[in-house]
């Protein structure tokens, strides 16, 4: 093993254990100390290791297409807004608490792990190869959260889905672009997807589970357009295996559209699962229920509507209904339940009708809501 070697080894190892614990601690602390320790780690690495060059003439090129394509993001993310709607963020503007806390932290993580992988994968070395990827997750979590503000379930998931899941996917994008192309365009890329939130005062109210999506797939997208323009096939067997590889890509794409659409809320069809043994029978503890969103078609005695009653959705049955001045109300019961449920909903309250459900497909996200418990 070569001495340039040794020293990447040991700086990177260090530092991912360093980053994962930090990612743990609480956010508004973790991320300016990760901040501190990724550039003292990039200082070291450049000053002790040799980096070769990356050798493309399309850099430039790919750098401001990177540009583009990081304003494009941003431009539709607002579009989204308005069909959405907007709210405003009280906290992004330009102050300088906000510049140490906020934007100077974060830029550094960004252009260190970025120089850092670059330093790393011009080891021709597996090794080195996972560490420059496991280093670019932990610092593009800590950007937006960290693991640290996990307090709960819904917590959890939002970090998960939200943060961790769309890091994986866009540090695949940023290790293909760094050894083809140097550092350059993903730090101007990660900058501009990252920073708009911290400047822009206003933010669309696309849900969720959507904006995870697009970030997702946004890598993939940027990967597919980039590796179309500069990348070469020219052997038949080369060509037989990237059309299968497409074969892949496309039927997750449309995994995660499903997904997507059956989550969010905002499509015909949606997703719940069974958490009480309230409808054992019909729907038991661990089915996944798939229900039409309630667009005021017409609800008959035994239909399984789903409702909100205070904070919590519910999944009952019908027993009675009246209509009071105008005013539909719908009496519930549960199957399993010896008792009509206290009071009424009326169609206000009223968010979908049962459909068809998937035995015991819901059992994970019971699980992991247990560990919360």
């Amino acid at each position: 093993m070569t001495r340039d070697k040794k020293i990447v080894y040991a700086i990177s190892a260090t530092t991912f254990v360093a980053l994962l614990v930090l990612s743990l601690l609480p956010y508004a602390q973790s991320r300016l100390i990760a901040a501190l320790l990724l550039a003292a780690a990039t200082a070291i690495t450049l000053i002790f290791v040799k980096k070769r060059n990356v050798l493309s003439y399309n850099k430039r090129q790919v750098l401001w297409l990177l540009l583009v394509m990081a304003a494009t993001f941003v431009m539709l993310y607002y579009l989204t807004g308005v069909y959405f709607g907007f709210a405003t963020r009280s906290w992004a503007k330009w102050t300088w608490g906000n510049f140490w806390l906020a934007i100077l932290p974060i830029s550094l993580l960004v252009i260190c792990s970025e120089w850092i992988r670059s330093v790393m994968l011009a080891q021709n070395a597996k090794a080195a190869d996972i560490f420059a990827y496991l280093i670019g997750v932990l610092s593009e979590v800590l950007v937006v959260s960290g693991f640290g503000s996990i307090n709960g379930f819904n917590r959890f998931m939002d970090v998960i889905g939200l943060t961790l899941f769309p890091a994986v996917t866009a540090n695949l994008l940023y290790q293909y672009l760094s050894r083809r192309f140097g550092v350059a365009p993903n730090v101007a890329y990660r900058l501009i997807t990252t920073l708009y939130v911290y400047v822009i005062p206003f933010a669309s109210l696309i849900p969720d589970s959507l904006f995870a999506f697009a970030k997702l797939l946004l890598p993939l997208l940027v990967y597919w357009f980039i590796d179309s323009l500069y990348e070469k096939k020219t052997r038949y067997a080369t060509q037989r295996k990237s059309r299968w590889g497409w074969i892949g890509w496309g039927t997750l794409a449309a995994t995660l559209v499903g997904v997507v659409m059956l989550t969010s809320g905002q499509f015909y069809f949606s997703t719940l699962v069974i958490g009480s043994e309230s409808m054992t029978g019909e729907y038991n503890k661990g089915d996944l229920l798939i229900y039409e969103r309630f667009e005021d078609q017409k609800v008959e005695v035994g239909d399984v509507l789903v409702f909100l009653k205070g904070n919590t959705r519910l999944v009952h049955r019908v027993v009675a209904s009246e209509n009071v001045n105008g005013e539909i109300r719908y009496y519930t019961k549960g199957d399993a339940n010896e008792d009509v449920d206290a009071g009424y909903i009326t169609e206000d309250a009223v968010i979908g009708v049962a459909d068809v459900k998937i035995p015991y497909l819901g059992y994970p996200t019971i699980w992991m809501r247990n560990l919360f418990a």
